[in-house]
Order: C-alpha cells, then sequence, then structure tokens
C-alpha cells in the first residue's frame, strides 16, 4: 500500500486537476479487485498507473489552469446544441422552412435597398475632395427655371473666376457620332470634352493618357479616349489599343488613353474626343448658346452661396446680353446632380423596406410563438429531468442560430443575383447611380447586414425562450395550470396579428398612392398622342455631302409613306420626353419688347413631323413644302410662349 500511495501522489503530479477522474477511476477498481493489501495488487497498480502516464506523456503536458480546459468544453457544449438543433429542425422541417424562407427573401431585398441607398448617399465619391465638386447650370428668370448646359462664355467666366473657383471642366452635350472603320456604320456617343475636365475631377486614365494642350486647338483635336465599357466591348480590354486609329464620321482619329471605369462624366458616353472651340464660340451674341456640360471645383473654404454670388457678379452681370436674358449662374453639388431626381424615390423605397422588415420580423415571431406553444410538453419534460433555464436558453438560441444563418446565407445569395440583375438592367435610375460607383455587397453592406441579423436574430428568438422559461413541470406533464400561459400566448399572437395588418395597410396605402401618382403622371395630356407611332433613328453613311443629307431628308418621308398602313412620316432632332434638345436665346421684334433676349428648348424638324406624333395646331400652319433651303426661315412656337410673350 506504500508503493501504490506514492504512486498515485506522483500520478496527481503528473496529471493535474484536469484528469482527476482517471484517479478516482483508479481508486475503484483497486479497491474492487484486491480488498485486502497483496503484492498482485501494488503489480497491478504499478503497471495501471504506468499506462497513465505513458498516456500523458503521448498527448502532451498538463494545462497550467483551468481556461483551456473550461474554453475547450464550452467550445465542445456548443458544437453538440448546434448539432442536435439541426437535428431536431430536419426532423420538423416545414416551420423552419417557412422561417428561413421569409428572413432569406426580406434580407435579400434590404440588402439590394441598402446597396442602392449606399451608392446614392453614404459611399464617398469617387473624386479627390468631391465635396468640392459643384455641377453648373444655366438659371433664367432669377434661377426659377434653368437648363443642365451652359455656353462657351459661361465657361470662360467660370474659368477665370479665379477668387472662388479652382478649376472648370466641360463636355458637349448629345453628341454622337458614326464610327465608320466598321464593315457598317455604328452610331457612338462621342461628346467632346475639355483638356482641364479629368483634372478638375481629380481622376487619372486607367490606360494612356487624357488630352493636353495642344489637342484643344482646332484643327488639331483628333484625339480619343475611350471610355472603360466601351474598352472593354469593343476591344476586349486589349493594352494595345492605346495608340490605334479610329474613324469617325470619315474622319481619322487616334486613341490616347482609356478612362477610368467610374466617375467619368456624362456616365453613357463611348469614347470622349478633344474639344477644341474656335474664337467665335465667345462671340457676344452668343451667351444663349448653351450646348456644354459642365462641372467646378471650388477653392478650399468657399460654399456654393458665395460661388454662386461671385459668379453671377463677376460673369453675367458684367455682359448686356446676359444681363438680357435674365441669365443667372446655377450650381449644385455634384453628388445632388448625380442622384437628381432619384433622391425622393430612393428614399421611399427605403421606408416600405423597412415596413417590410417589420412586417417579415413579426411574422417570424408569430410563428415561433405558436412553434412554442405545441412544444410545451417537450419543455415541460425537459424541466422535470433537471433541465436548468441556461440548458433551455442554449437549446433555443441554438435553433434560434442555425435558422438565422441559414436565413442569412439564402439571402447573400438573392441579395447579390439581384444586385446583379439590377447591374444589367436599363433602368436610367440605376444607370445614374453606377456613375457613383458599382452596385456590390461590399464590407459596409456585410457588417451593415451583420448587425441588422443580430438585432431580428434578438428579436425573434427572445418570445420561444420567454415561453421556454415560463413552463413548469407540472403543469406542462400534468395537463393542469396552462391556461394562464396559454392566454398570455393566445394574446400575444393576437397582438402580433393586428400589429401585421396594421403594417400591411400602411403598405398597401403607400403603393397605392405611389401607383395612382404613376398613373395620374403617365395617363395625363401629354400634348401628342403616342399610339400608333413608331420612332427610328437614321444613319447616314459617311461621306454623304450636305447637299445629299437634304436629299435624302427632304425624299425619305415620301417613299415611307407609300408603305401600307402608313399615314404621316415626318423627323426631329430630340423625341419628345426625351431631353431638352438645345437651347438657344431669341429677339422678338416689337417696339415693346425692345432688348429682350429670351432663351427657349428648341427643335429642329422634318415636314411631316406634327402630323406623324399628333400634335395640335391651335392657330396658323406647321412646316410644309414651303419651307425649304433659301426661303424665308419658318418657326412654330408654343402655347407657353404664346401666352407669355404674344398675349393679345
Amino acid at each position: 500500500m506504500i508503493l501504490s500511495r506514492a504512486l498515485r501522489l506522483l500520478l496527481e503530479r503528473l496529471l493535474g486537476p484536469g484528469d482527476a477522474h482517471h484517479l478516482g477511476d483508479l481508486d475503484e477498481e483497486f479497491a474492487r479487485r484486491f480488498p485486502a493489501p497483496s503484492f498482485h495488487a501494488e503489480l497491478w497498480y504499478f503497471r495501471e498507473v504506468g499506462s497513465l502516464v505513458a498516456a500523458r506523456l503521448r498527448n502532451g503536458p498538463p494545462p497550467s489552469s483551468g481556461t483551456s480546459l473550461r474554453r475547450s468544453s464550452m467550445i465542445d457544449s456548443i458544437r453538440s446544441e448546434l448539432q442536435l438543433a439541426v437535428r431536431r429542425l430536419r426532423r420538423a422541417p416545414m416551420v423552419p422552412a417557412v422561417i428561413v424562407g421569409t428572413l432569406g427573401v426580406t434580407l435579400s431585398v434590404v440588402l439590394v435597398m441598402f446597396a442602392v441607398v449606399d451608392v446614392a448617399f453614404l459611399r464617398p465619391l469617387p473624386y479627390h475632395d468631391a465635396d468640392r465638386l459643384v455641377r453648373l447650370h444655366t438659371g433664367f428668370d432669377g434661377g426659377s427655371s434653368s437648363v443642365d448646359a451652359i455656353s462657351p462664355l459661361n465657361l470662360r467666366g467660370v474659368e477665370e473666376a479665379n477668387a472662388v473657383i479652382e478649376g472648370a471642366g466641360a463636355w458637349s452635350m448629345g453628341e454622337t457620332v458614326l464610327r465608320t472603320d466598321g464593315r457598317d456604320p455604328v452610331r457612338v456617343d462621342a461628346p467632346r470634352a475639355s483638356v482641364s475636365l479629368l483634372p478638375v475631377l481629380g481622376l487619372t486614365p486607367e490606360r494612356g493618357r487624357w488630352f493636353v494642350e495642344e489637342e484643344g486647338v482646332p484643327g488639331q483635336d483628333r484625339a480619343v479616349v475611350l471610355s472603360h465599357g466601351y474598352w472593354t466591348r469593343a476591344y476586349g480590354a486589349d493594352p494595345e489599343a492605346v495608340g490605334r486609329s479610329i474613324e469617325l464620321d470619315g474622319a481619322e482619329y487616334r486613341i490616347v488613353g482609356v478612362a477610368p471605369a467610374s466617375g467619368m462624366v456624362p456616365r453613357d458616353a463611348d469614347m470622349w474626343r478633344a474639344l477644341a472651340l474656335g474664337p467665335e464660340w465667345y462671340d457676344q451674341d452668343r451667351w444663349g448658346w448653351q450646348f456644354l456640360g459642365a462641372v467646378a471645383r471650388l477653392r478650399p473654404g468657399i460654399d456654393v452661396d458665395v460661388a454662386k454670388t461671385e459668379l453671377d457678379r463677376g460673369i453675367v452681370a458684367t455682359s448686356s446680353r446676359a444681363a438680357e436674358n435674365g441669365q443667372v449662374q446655377v450650381l449644385e453639388s455634384l453628388r445632388g446632380d448625380l442622384v437628381g431626381e432619384v433622391r425622393s424615390g430612393l428614399l421611399i423605397l427605403a421606408a416600405a423596406v423597412l415596413l417590410l422588415l417589420a412586417m417579415a420580423c413579426l411574422n417570424i415571431v408569430g410563428v415561433l410563438v405558436a412553434r412554442a406553444e405545441t412544444r410545451r410538453r417537450e419543455f415541460g419534460m425537459r424541466r422535470a429531468l433537471g433541465a436548468g433555464g441556461t440548458s433551455l436558453v442554449r437549446l433555443v438560441a441554438a435553433e434560434t442560430v442555425v435558422m438565422s444563418v441559414l436565413g442569412a446565407a439564402l439571402g447573400f445569395g438573392l441579395a447579390t443575383a439581384g444586385l446583379a440583375l439590377l447591374e444589367r438592367s436599363e433602368i436610367d435610375a440605376i444607370a445614374r447611380l453606377s456613375a457613383l460607383g458599382p452596385l456590390t455587397i461590399d464590407h459596409r453592406v456585410v457588417l451593415t447586414a451583420l448587425a441588422l441579423l443580430t438585432g431580428v436574430t434578438a428579436v425573434f428568438g427572445t418570445a420561444p425562450l420567454v415561453t421556454a422559461l415560463g413552463i413548469q413541470p407540472a403543469g406542462a406533464l400534468g395537463g393542469f395550470s396552462t391556461r394562464g400561459s396559454t392566454v398570455r400566448a393566445s394574446r400575444l399572437r393576437g397582438v402580433l396579428v393586428v400589429a401585421q395588418i396594421g403594417l400591411t395597410k400602411v403598405l398597401l396605402l403607400s403603393v397605392a398612392t405611389a401607383t395612382g401618382a404613376y398613373r395620374a403622371t403617365t395617363s395625363g395630356e401629354l400634348g401628342f398622342r403616342p399610339q400608333g407611332v413608331v420612332a427610328l433613328g437614321v444613319e447616314l453613311p459617311a461621306g454623304v455631302s450636305r447637299d445629299e443629307a437634304f436629299a435624302f431628308y427632304r425624299d425619305a418621308p415620301e417613299l415611307l409613306t407609300e408603305i401600307s398602313g402608313v399615314e404621316a412620316v415626318g423627323g426631329v432632332q430630340t423625341l419628345p420626353l426625351e431631353g431638352i434638345g438645345w437651347s438657344a436665346s431669341f429677339t422678338i421684334e416689337s417696339p415693346d419688347r425692345p432688348d429682350q433676349r429670351p432663351g427657349a428648348n428648341m427643335r429642329p424638324t422634318v415636314p411631316g413631323y406634327f402630323q406623324a406624333v399628333g400634335i395640335p395646331v391651335v392657330e396658323g400652319r406647321v412646316f410644309d413644302e414651303r419651307d425649304v433651303d433659301g426661303a424665308t426661315p419658318a418657326v412654330v412656337i408654343d402655347e407657353a410662349v404664346a401666352e407669355i410673350y404674344f398675349p393679345d
């Protein structure tokens, strides 16, 4: 016995407190086998101690404290609880499937909405010091109305306002050309951009370079910078594309660079050509020729209002023509201009998505409360067998976590697919936002989703937990004393149903209001008749002379009217509801208005246009065969101009 006691003390030193159960098992077996001391007993004890020591040496030294053991035990316990939760959910999959599906679909909608809102309002713009960038517009009548463009004279005045403006860049609006170096002519959007545009935005080309000063001179403007999208589509993102020649409208240009993937203006350009303005564009009579989009970078510490006041004082006030037109400078933050009219719609959609999320949470809570009521006997059995509150908490929490993880996986998958579909869609609002950055699930969206998922899980995981902790074993197993808890559960479900109905009504009323507004907008008086009207673009081949183009537009309507079913044919530069066309000032030759030169949107048309689109003639006539080249120029005005400038 002396040897066995010595060996036991040695074993305690070697094994440590974490293996105390081995010592207890060894002592119990020794007492059972050898009730009286003997040599065989000592030999058996020695052999067993040797086995334990060898096992300890193979498995490494004992831990220095019980922290690692507790941590290992906790991890094993959590793993075991999650495995059991998965098995329990698989045995009764209907309710978990409903919860996972509801959570996944709702979370995907929330993620898509947040990704869009993040790009529109939260994510930094892809520019250096973006808060100093402003978009320039031309305002009339003190700024009560405005156009998105400025004139070259405006641009020069902005560039000379060194006290408030650090730099300005511009591009021509609505300018397309034919690419004629392929098998068939292809129409591409190719605005002309100033040499200063990219430096003002604070961007750098992805390949090659931007325009240089020499290329901003008329006659030397044969350089082209491709957009990232066109470079990818037409050249397969080939780096060797830079330096090649390209033919536009029959003239040869050289590709000098590729623009960055995001941040460029205008966002729908296929390529940019160098803007080269001759001295004729700076004649004082051309204040009304607004055809340039423009951005400016304010000097540090200068806000928009100060810059506007200075520009009005320095540019418009010093020009009699600009003053006659009632022109003012309109400045808007670049983010506000890029988001534009999408802002209010996004906020409404975000509010609707939050309502949808609240409804989904209420629905999940209701389902879990009903499921918890059906598990009262199970919870009672566990309490009767000695399971404490901590054990029930782990049980419910494990099931909740498993359903939340599955719902999150489904939500992320659906959100990724949804954002990919939006990126490929032709929705103008999405295309506008894409200029601010890609619609992707980045770290900001992931963190928001995790925080949202944690909150939602805590909300719908509380209901079954409260039910489980409130169950008494005797009542649950014996079938009595359960009426109170059942009544409470019934009341809770009633409250949830009422809340769901209330939120649903709010959502439905919002949808009905938005639908009514949309129908009122689309079914209102348009001023023309779109039913039965077909629009088509015309691409004339390269090398067509001015006289040939006139002959084509003169003869084409007559040829098209010979087609069966065609009643009228016309042509216009810009279709109705498709932008502003182009704007310019006009003079009213009247002794009552000797100096007034208001501005207006103007659209050149081909005879037959008014008949083809169903625009009624209130008085006078529209263009016909009398309005040929060389005849007295004719113009048709609308009722708004007539009421303002010719009230009698």
